[in-house]
């Protein structure tokens, strides 16, 4: 029963706070919540849940939790432990000491379990965050024009 209460703790609680939307933290301490939509070399544009789109300076702007990094460290976390119990179970599976075939069948069970958990919170978290890390990363497009000093006046 405590095994069970456990998983379903390790399934919520990566869950419970990591959306799709972005907390944006500004100089004058408020936070917006929404979807990271734009970004260019002064503002970055926020969607968010329930009210009109809207830009925030970049000079506002003092920290950005980004959605789906809380996923992400859980499920590369899961994927490593569901990793280590498949070696374990293969190396128990296949040892001539007596650990035992049917022990090591279990590990290898428990461990795909794990790794099945894991793999695609991560592959979620990590879809999320590299795409709202991209807006951010946008820059306004400017336009430069190389011109030799000799040459300057001429044209």
């Amino acid at each position: 029963m405590r095994l069970n209460c456990l998983l379903v703790l390790a399934l919520v609680v990566p869950l419970a706070g990591c959306g799709r939307t972005a907390l944006v933290t500004t100089r004058d301490m408020r936070v917006h919540e929404g979807v990271l939509v734009d970004g260019s070399g002064d503002a970055l544009r926020i969607d968010p849940v329930g009210a009109p789109a809207h830009d925030i300076p970049r000079a506002d702007i003092v920290e950005i939790d980004h959605p789906g990094n809380v996923a992400l460290t859980f499920g590369l976390g899961a994927s490593a432990v569901g990793g280590g119990l498949m070696v374990l179970g293969a190396v128990a599976a296949t040892s001539s000491d007596g650990l035992g075939f049917l022990g090591g069948l279990g590990g290898l069970a428990v461990g795909a379990g794990w790794l099945g958990l894991g793999l695609p919170l991560a592959i979620g978290g990590y879809e999320r965050w590299t795409t709202s890390t991209g807006v951010v990363q946008q820059r306004a497009r400017v336009s430069v024009e190389l011109v030799p000093t000799g040459l300057r006046g001429r044209f």
